[in-house]
């Protein structure tokens, strides 16, 4: 009777745990397509002076993190787990990891080639948004997660004991998520404008796929909780809309 609870149980949670995966795609397809109709007419270029200012801020910002990083160590602590967040997976899947660097990288890959297929007179201003996005989200993420320290959901598997590295202390919110989402964000911003060929629009809309499939993945691999995974979703998308718009034309 034990074990046909307990395997009902499981059931159940795996299905909600695909639900929230859904619920985590559409909400980043509505972000990125609500403004399909307002994209399709524009275009984003190189703005010199607020270039140097924010490559100039991203530096400082990286160094200060540098240094935060190796002057603190400070012991993760468990956060008061929401009923969304019980559905982590408390145990470490490697081979679920692996494959979530995977789609990150095939992420990164697609978005990249993206540079290659655009038009020659769009391709500076693209690596240029494109670098920025990424940097952005990657200072945000790493400040956040060394002011907030929120511990992983494999270390609350049972026996575990923190090695005291710095993996241990790092979960709030996901890096893979909010990254691949800035990078896939940003080549759907060009793709979806008037005029691009098809190729364009394909690598976009892969790297869009291939970025929701590393958030699922960080939550099956029991590296993020499910807020972790939204979080980074929301924030990679909003940076990369936000700081590609003041490129606009």
């Amino acid at each position: 009777m034990s074990n046909t609870y307990n395997t009902i149980i499981s059931k159940y949670l795996t299905e909600c745990r695909n639900y929230i995966s859904v619920k985590l795609t559409l909400l980043l397809l509505c972000i990125i397509f609500l403004g399909d109709n307002n994209l399709k007419s524009q275009n984003y270029a190189v703005k010199p002076t607020y270039d140097k200012i924010l490559y100039g801020s991203l530096i400082t910002m990286s160094a200060t993190e540098i240094w935060l990083t190796n002057k603190l160590n400070a012991t993760p602590h468990h956060w008061t787990v929401n009923p969304i967040d019980k559905l982590a997976v408390n145990q470490l899947k490697s081979n679920m990891v692996h494959l979530s660097d995977a789609t990150a990288g095939a992420t990164m890959l697609l978005s990249s080639a993206l540079t290659l297929a655009l038009p020659q007179n769009e391709r500076w201003g693209y690596i240029n948004n494109f670098t920025q996005n990424l940097w952005i989200t990657g200072n945000t993420v790493q400040l956040v997660k060394i002011l907030v320290q929120r511990s992983r959901p494999y270390t609350n598997a049972s026996g575990y004991q923190f090695t005291g590295k710095k993996d241990d202390n790092y979960s709030f919110f996901s890096g893979h998520s909010a990254i691949t989402a800035a990078a896939a964000t940003t080549a759907l911003m060009y793709a979806l404008r008037n005029n691009q060929t098809n190729t364009v629009k394909y690598l976009a809309y892969g790297a869009g796929v291939a970025s929701l499939a590393t958030a699922t993945l960080r939550i099956s691999a029991g590296k993020h909780y499910p807020s972790d995974v939204l979080t980074g979703l929301l924030i990679g998308t909003g940076i990369s809309i936000f700081n590609t718009q003041l490129h606009r034309l």
